[in-house]
């Protein structure tokens, strides 16, 4: 299937999430599929196997969690979504609140 669109979903996250490409502009957040090919295998032009790399840039400067949904849509429904998740923070204090966030999940 051909890759059509890449996107990071409009989440509160999102502007530390982006699209990266040498040919696409700073803190793009939706792309054509084209532009992250990377090779077409050639074994026939009826069952070639085309590849794709996507690159995604965190930018951050303070403590949390921050998670955003990554997008592919190949034109059919439904898309295939991946979780990107990052944990910012000093490792020695990561365990803690890790601890903390299950806590709070579990008192809720």
């Amino acid at each position: 299937m051909k890759l059509e669109k890449v996107s990071l979903l409009f989440e509160t996250n999102r502007h530390h999430f982006s699209l990266i490409h040498d040919e696409l502009p700073a803190h793009c957040q939706l792309a054509d599929g084209a532009v992250f090919i990377t090779k077409t295998s050639a074994r026939t032009r009826a069952n070639s196997t085309t590849f794709y790399r996507v690159q995604v840039r965190f930018t951050g400067g303070m403590f949390g969690l921050f998670r955003q949904w990554l997008i592919f849509d190949f034109g059919d429904r439904p898309v295939l979504m991946r979780e990107l998740t990052v944990e910012l923070g000093h490792s020695e204090c990561r365990s803690q609140v890790r601890a903390l966030r299950e806590k709070l999940h579990f008192d809720r």
